[in-house]
């Protein structure tokens, strides 16, 4: 069950069928043990997720052949320490876009992508596959996702 499926579509039960049809990594495993009950507060309710394929917050986090998901999930947890579902945590809203320029605030430096401020409630990742942007406002996480 997710928390806000009465906004817009919750990747919450994506995330095992991910994990069932790609025979999840170790680190994919461990990016869920760190996000715990915050992928049940994730939904799509301001963003466009993509209907061609796996969400891309599920395949960014599960499908990192790195440890980038790791480090997305430790960025969520960060930004909300305290979560116990149904009642503590803040929404997580997903956006998948399909240029990176749709991400507020961020900036391109050649081949090296960067937010215009260093600030403890920002987090940029990249890898061969994506580019996140995390942002936390003051009601909610804002979950950005390019795929390259």
């Amino acid at each position: 069950m997710a928390k806000y499926e009465d906004l817009g579509f919750c990747p919450h039960n994506s995330f095992t069928h991910y994990m069932m049809e790609h025979e999840g990594s170790a680190n994919a495993n461990r990016a869920l043990s760190i996000l715990g009950p915050r992928i049940a507060f994730m939904v799509y309710d301001k963003g466009v997720c993509t209907y061609n394929g796996d969400p891309y917050v599920v395949d960014a986090i599960c499908g990192a052949t790195d440890t980038t998901g790791i480090e997305i999930a430790t960025a969520i947890k960060i930004l909300d320490p305290i979560c116990k579902y149904p009642d503590k945590g803040l929404k997580l809203s997903c956006y998948d876009t399909i240029s990176p320029y749709q991400i507020p605030g961020i900036r391109s430096n050649g081949d090296k992508w960067t937010l215009p401020a260093d600030d403890d409630n920002s987090f940029l990742f990249e890898d061969e596959r994506y580019l996140t942007v995390i942002v936390k406002d003051e009601e909610e996480i804002l979950l950005y996702f390019w795929k390259k």
